[in-house]
């Protein structure tokens, strides 16, 4: 081969100008295949894997390719063999507007007559739309004009109708479709313009669905900051189910007197205090109890259609689980009722009793019953043990000290064995809480307790140490009198007697405050206060003084005897002159404190104090 020749050169300069075309060729037709490639990808996309509207999905709907089996071969479209079987379940009589009967005049097949037969005749149920799915309230608001202050006054607009045009169930279902359903402002407007007959703008809408998000981000901002208390301060992370439902007792107690006293604008910080709280106890739930919204939902819900099943509960409507949650109701309540099995142990004594109570969990409980100037005196025992631990009282010493509160089963089951047993008269006896346990850490039991009792016995006296958060308690309990455990004239004192729980009780200046400006002022109030020898001392004395200065009402001191329980307890009594003085220098000098002695300073009856019979049970 010659490669000069020039036919073979003209040849390869004609190859390579073709072989140019060609490459510029496939490179547009490679463009061209993205583009396509590209379009069909966009064709391809519905609502499920792309921002398109579901209307779309209408238009160019997915074909629905029929599943093979294992076998191999297609399955048929429907229910399935062996599957469970799922219907729509029918509306039950209360919910059908309208019923309808057919009837047949001849048979539709020779034209025979006709028997009606017994058998339940076959039901079709149709949902129809009203003709106008919604109606109108006008509010007239009247004018008024006053002669007096020389100006118009118009009547308020009620609460219900603040919300404007749309109502906020309208404002809801606005929101709903626009946030859930994914409708456009457009489109919302044509539905209410074209469905419901009426006509809004698109500004309009967007004002609604403004304030239903405006309404929910309140809601979740509240949310987020409690959660940031919770989990950033001191007071939220020292938070646990024990305290907070404290806190919730109390805000509850309080919105209930805000209600008594028909103080509007109490009623609402008190209500929030209530939600507040409500929410914080809704967050120690999902943390402790792995809670969620749905399940305290759904709990709800059970609760109802147990309570109100007549209203409720649509024929053959069975929730999953709700037959388990009747069983765990049903089986709370046997638990309940075994509680409240209370027997009488052992009775010491003839006119002056000590009386030992077993608890279905063998459990001891004392009761005192005594008689006093002309009256009978039942000391009930408010918990199993009592965990303040005064140095005087023998419960302290038992283990253990403190076991759990007493339920109100057991209080009224006591109450009614002690009545026919001892052939008491309720309404010439007094109630006296003032066994072992303190009052306020049973509140809720107390509380409903003392309701019931008011009206059936002559008086209701209580005790307690005062509990620095939870005085609180007192104003929403029936009782005559408060008999308040002192036990010391000045805080040093108290503090020896009441040891490592006097950090928890209220001092002697808060006591004071309480009983000058506290909500007591129409209950009778007294001082317990325990006779030993460091407590009859001058400077007692003088402290005693000072607090009567302090009072502004009257108030008894009732000097008990101590009772020795211990030897190891570094408590002397006080010898019989030394209380006499000290007994004499109060009544001269105070104007306010009223001392009497108590019962328990009569030997006779000094055993029924403290709690001494359990302990030597317990011990």
């Amino acid at each position: 081969m010659i490669w000069g020749n020039q036919k073979y050169l003209d040849i390869i300069n004609e190859l390579e100008t073709y072989i140019r075309k060609l490459q510029a060729h496939i490179k547009e037709q490679d463009e061209r295949i993205k583009e396509l490639e590209s379009e069909v990808a966009h064709l391809k996309k519905d609502s499920s894997d792309s921002s398109k509207p579901p209307s779309s999905d209408i238009i160019n709907p997915k074909v629905n390719k029929t599943k093979e089996t294992k076998n191999g071969t297609r399955g048929k479209i429907g229910g399935q063999k062996g599957h469970k079987k799922h219907e729509r379940l029918p509306f039950s009589a209360g919910e059908i507007d309208n019923a309808f009967t057919q009837t047949l005049e001849k048979c539709p097949c020779c034209g025979g007559e006709l028997e009606l037969t017994n058998k339940p005749p076959k039901k079709v149920q149709q949902i129809e739309i009203a003709p106008k799915p919604f109606y109108v309230n006008e509010y007239a608001c009247n004018v008024y004009w006053c002669e007096n202050c020389q100006s118009y006054h118009t009547a308020p607009v009620p609460p219900e109708a603040r919300s404007g045009l749309f109502s906020n169930a309208l404002i809801a279902l606005v929101a709903y479709m626009k946030g859930r359903c994914h409708v456009s402002y457009s489109a919302l407007r044509d539905f209410f313009e074209d469905v419901l007959k009426i006509k809004v703008s698109r500004g309009f809408l967007v004002k609604q669905v403004m304030k239903a998000s405006a309404a929910m981000d309140e809601y979740l901002r509240l949310f987020e900051f409690i959660k940031r208390i919770r989990y950033e301060s001191e007071w939220g992370a020292n938070l646990n189910f024990e305290n907070s439902i404290d806190y919730l007792s109390k805000e509850i107690c309080e919105l209930e007197q805000a209600i008594t006293l028909q103080n509007a604008e109490n009623i609402i910080e008190e209500f929030g205090d209530v939600f507040m709280m409500s929410l914080f106890s809704f967050i120690l739930a999902s943390e402790q109890c792995n809670l969620t919204n749905i399940d305290i939902v759904n709990r709800i819900y059970l609760k109802l259609k147990n309570r109100y099943a007549d209203t409720l509960l649509m024929d053959g409507d069975v929730l999953p689980g709700l037959e388990e949650y009747f069983y765990k109701s049903n089986k709370k309540k046997e638990n309940k009722a075994k509680l409240a099995n209370v027997t009488i142990n052992e009775i010491i004594g003839n006119d002056n009793k000590k009386i030992i109570f077993s608890l279905s969990d063998n459990i001891f409980i004392e009761i005192a019953v005594f008689n006093h100037k002309g009256n009978t005196h039942i000391c009930l025992s408010t918990q199993a043990g009592c965990y303040i631990g005064c140095l005087h009282c023998a419960t302290t010493y038992t283990k253990p000290r403190f076991i759990r509160n007493l339920t109100l089963d057991e209080l009224f089951g006591i109450l009614d064995i002690l009545v026919k047993e001892l052939a008491l008269q309720p309404e010439k006896c007094i109630l006296s809480l003032s066994g072992h346990g303190e009052v306020l850490n049973n509140y809720l039991v107390i509380r409903h307790f003392l309701k019931e009792m008011k009206s059936k016995f002559q008086k209701i006296y209580i005790t307690s140490v005062l509990i620095r958060d939870k005085c609180f308690y007192l104003n929403a309990m029936l009782f005559d009198s408060l008999y308040i455990s002192l036990h010391g004239s000045s805080d040093n004192e108290r503090e020896k007697i009441f040891g490592k729980s006097y950090k928890k009780l209220l001092n002697i200046d808060e006591i004071i405050d309480l009983i000058n400006t506290g909500n007591l002022i129409n209950k009778n109030i007294v001082f317990n206060y325990v006779m030993c020898k460091h407590n009859t001392r001058k400077q007692s004395i003088d402290n005693i003084v000072s607090i009567d200065k302090k009072l502004t009402r009257e108030v008894e001191l009732r000097c008990t005897k101590l009772i020795k329980v211990n030897d190891s307890v570094a408590l002397v009594e006080a010898s019989e002159d030394s209380r006499n003085k000290f007994k004499k220098i109060i009544e001269k000098t105070c104007h306010n404190i009223k001392i009497r002695l108590s019962v328990i300073e009569n030997d006779e009856v000094s055993n029924i104090a403290c709690g001494q019979l359990r302990a030597q049970r317990m011990i």
